[in-house]
This record gives structure tokens, sequence and C-alpha cells, in this order.
């Protein structure tokens, strides 16, 4: 199974929520997306399969891979939003800009990019 944009969202989501809470459940997902669900359910499924999650009584937490890749992609995107605010962009537009982004970039480019970013 192939990662995709919206696994990346789940990741991320999981990944917050699991700083904020010591329990993470699917009503805590779909709150946080404002997603159903059962588009919640479906999701872990794939990201079960993919070994980025475990589930145990109802309780989800990211496996070692899984809290890896919710890291790296959320350092992209802080990396990016920073980069982003730096240049004057507005919160609301940087934060938008800077989710497309952070899927879209190459490991070349983004590694670029992390190197000439001064702040």
């Amino acid at each position: 199974m192939n990662k995709t944009i919206s696994s990346d969202h789940y990741l991320k989501a999981i990944y917050q929520l699991q700083q904020q809470q010591p329990v993470v459940r699917r009503v805590d997902i779909a709150q946080a997306m404002a997603f159903s669900k059962p588009s919640v359910t479906r999701a872990i499924t794939l990201l079960k399969k993919m070994g980025y999650v475990t589930v145990e009584k109802h309780q989800i937490r990211l496996t070692s891979k899984g809290k890896k890749e919710a890291e790296n992609l959320w350092q992209r995107f802080e990396t990016i939003y920073d980069y982003l605010t730096a240049a004057g962009i507005s919160n609301d537009a940087a934060t938008k800009d800077a989710c497309l982004l952070e899927h879209s970039l190459s490991e070349e480019t983004y590694h670029k990019l992390l190197n000439k970013i001064t702040f």
C-alpha cells in the first residue's frame, strides 16, 4: 500500500493528539479532523496495514515507524510554514500553503531549502 496525502494528514493528527492526551480513540480523530467515524475507521485500517498504527481496546497508537513518519511530516510542515511566515505570508495562507507543499516537495528540494533557511 502506498502512502497518500490523506494518510499523511491522519498520521499528523494522531501524532498531535498523542502529544495532548494519553489515549487516542477514533472519535478523537474524527473530532480533530472534522471527519465521520466511518471515514476514520477506514483510514485507521489502512494505516494499520501499512504498519503505522496499532489498535488495542479502542486505543490508537503510532508504531515507531508511524511516529517517525509523523515527526518527519510535522517537521516538513513547520519548516515550510516558518519559511513562508518569515517571508511575510499571512498565518492562514502559510498554513494552507505549507500543507500543500509538504506533500509535493521532493526530498532533494526540501533538504536544499532546509540547508538554505536561516531565520
